[in-house]
């Protein structure tokens, strides 16, 4: 069974990203609607990626943290293991 998951950028992980010049990107990005992606050495996204009332955790490639996504909008944590679904749970 499939783990439904409110992460935004979930089909990202354990994929490496890069520019339009074919570049691996591993500066910040801020998109147009204000997301800051950040990235590793590698073009995995890697550190805090925010975006409107959410933030999710990442570590080379893949959601990590518990929390790894705080979602205020829909008012839910979810915890992940090196890129595994762990938990999730309904906050205030």
């Amino acid at each position: 069974m499939e783990q439904r998951t409110v992460a935004r950028f979930i089909e990202w992980q354990d994929t490496q990203l890069r520019d339009s010049d074919n570049q691996i990107l591993i500066d910040d990005v801020l998109l147009t609607d204000g997301t800051i992606l950040r990235f590793d050495k590698n073009g995995y996204l890697d550190g805090e990626i925010e975006y409107q009332d959410c933030i999710e955790y990442w570590r080379n490639g893949k959601l990590h943290g518990n929390p790894a996504i705080i979602n205020l909008k829909k008012n839910v944590e979810e915890d992940w293991e090196f890129g595994k679904f762990i938990a999730s749970r309904q906050i205030n």
